[in-house]
């Protein structure tokens, strides 16, 4: 019998994130990661930081992603394949090329490895990969995963402080106010495929990183 494992991790309620001393700690400890990890990549001194995080299930393919005996695979979605959006987040990016890409998927859990889930993209995309949400070497899994996805992705901009960031995700956690206007909330379905998707990406993206 196949045996699949969901490989989108499960948010847990905001009421389980660690105390604010051990969140604290935690921030210090981020913001003194040494460059040389691998998952962060040094930006030209004085140049500002523009930021597209960058979800994959749901996003880039269907959210129907599972870990199973043959690997990872996309079930119950006839007719499509992991990774198929690719060209369209290529197309969508094209005309912004000082916009850098940090992953906020759960690939990154897998093997708790940056790299392998950076290598899943194509080329022209990986050139644009300066890291992702979850470092390995500052943060424990069962920790981050208990982390609602909005979560993950402003504790990264409080670190990384992009002059101007955008978020494309499917989560279904709401997002605080204060940030909605800069997230594309993809179709599970059809990921940025689905036309009001793609068309209110290439509008946030037009918004912030136009001009620049």
């Amino acid at each position: 019998m196949l045996v699949a494992v969901k490989i989108i991790a499960q948010s847990a309620l905001r009421g389980n994130i660690d105390g604010p001393g051990e969140l604290q700690a935690t921030r210090q400890r981020m913001n003194e990661m040494s460059i040389e990890d691998s998952s962060v990549a040094a930006d030209p001194p004085g140049a500002p930081l523009h930021v597209l995080y960058v979800d994959y299930d749901g996003v880039l393919h269907p959210d129907s992603v599972y870990r199973t005996r043959n690997g990872i695979e996309l079930l119950h979605r006839p007719g499509h394949t992991l990774f198929e959006n690719v060209p369209l987040m290529e197309a969508a990016l094209e005309p912004y090329p000082n916009v850098s890409i940090v992953l906020s998927t759960s690939w990154l859990l897998i093997k708790g490895n940056y790299e392998h889930a950076k290598s899943r993209l194509s080329g022209c995309l990986q050139k644009r990969c300066i890291g992702g949400t979850f470092h390995r070497r500052e943060m424990r899994k069962t920790w981050f995963e208990s982390i609602p996805r909005p979560d993950q992705v402003i504790r990264d901009v409080q670190r990384r402080q992009p002059a101007r960031w955008v978020a494309v995700d499917d989560c279904p956690e709401e997002w605080p106010t204060w940030v909605r206007d800069k997230v594309v909330r993809a179709d599970p379905e059809r990921g940025i495929a689905a036309s009001e998707m793609l068309e209110d990406l290439e509008a946030k993206l037009l918004r912030e990183f136009g001009g620049l």
